[in-house]
């Protein structure tokens, strides 16, 4: 189990989003997904009957339950004679009702919702994983993760999606870079990105490298870019328009700069971290610049070894993990 995770602003950047990527017919492509709003079952659930219905959700949902108590909402076993009790706390506290009640007024109507992810997982069914089937619950978390895949299980937290500007995550001081993306837009990215983690996870055995990283990270937004084609890069990357085009301008840098500091090769984590990880930018390069901008880099690598490579799949893109073949293969010269 893995845990998570066009207004033309500036068009001479963004007016070339997703340019040359065909969306394939989806016509044959099946699925099997359930889609179920446990926080509507939470949000009329009464407290003094969760001995009777706990039992109930064990039986009907066994595997989220399982998930959503010990990962999620951190309350233990819910099998255990005490978790009624730990349950009910968690339930009937204040914050969590207001929680629901939000999530629920926001979220009264999710059709086109279940409509876009029913589209995105058909087209990762088509490229990546054929009769694709998964469980899909909407529920809350209490501000935890915003997203939980597994093989068969996805699990959103809502709460984490209801707009950049929500009172909750002024009155939470949640960081503005960590807002970019808790906004409903982003809920089928996140879905996607949390899947691709989940199957095609980062191993170490061939490298633990700067250049490592960021081409994995670089062939997971390429792959999420092909998945979604419609959807602006900005979104996708959660990034705003100035550190888009902050990064398109200073590709050439980024990399002039790794290269003649020796820094591709990099091994320790802590100094990984600061190039590859969410932040409000990238520490190494600066606070003007944008975040995770080896990623950017990395991404910008993996287009153009597929641009000389028409032949390679998504799916063997991710299942490539010699980094530096898929470097020199790439022929990247920014």
């Amino acid at each position: 189990m893995r845990k998570f995770f066009c207004i033309i602003l500036l068009p001479f950047v963004l007016m070339a989003c997703n340019e040359g990527i065909e969306k394939p017919d989806l016509s044959n492509v099946s699925t099997d997904v359930s889609m179920i709003r446990f926080d509507s079952i939470l949000s009329v659930q009464r407290s003094d009957e969760l001995e009777n219905t706990i039992p109930e959700w064990l039986n009907n949902h066994p595997i989220f339950m399982q998930v959503f108590s010990q990962e999620m909402i951190q309350l233990g076993n819910p099998i255990d004679s005490k978790f009624p009790y730990y349950f009910r706390s968690f339930l009937t506290d204040t914050v969590i009702r207001e929680v629901l009640l939000e999530t629920n007024k926001q979220f009264t109507d999710i059709s086109a919702l279940r409509k876009q992810i029913s589209e995105g997982l058909k087209m990762y069914a088509y490229y990546l994983r054929p009769n694709i089937k998964l469980d899909i619950y909407f529920t809350i978390s209490g501000f935890n993760q915003s997203v939980l895949a597994s093989d068969s299980l996805l699990i959103f937290s809502m709460e984490k999606y209801l707009g950049r500007n929500h009172r909750f995550y002024s009155l939470l001081h949640i960081d503005n870079y960590k807002r970019m993306r808790m906004h409903q837009d982003r809920m089928v990215p996140d879905m996607l990105t949390a899947l691709l983690y989940n199957d095609f996870e980062f191993d170490t055995n061939y490298g633990n490298t700067l250049l490592h990283s960021f081409i994995y990270e670089g062939k997971i937004q390429y792959v999420l870019k092909n998945l979604l084609p419609e959807v602006q890069d900005t979104i996708l990357w959660n990034y705003s328009a100035e550190h888009w085009k902050w990064a398109v301008t200073n590709e050439t840098s980024i990399w002039t700069y790794l290269v003649e500091n020796d820094k591709i090769y990099l091994t320790e984590s802590e100094q990984i971290r600061k190039f590859v990880s969410d932040a409000p930018f990238t520490a190494p390069l600066g606070q003007n610049s944008a975040p995770r901008a080896l990623v950017f880099i990395g991404y910008r690598i993996v287009e153009s070894y597929m641009k000389n490579h028409p032949e390679i799949t998504l799916l063997q893109l991710l299942n490539m993990q010699d980094a530096q073949q898929l470097l020199e293969q790439s022929r990247y010269n920014p």
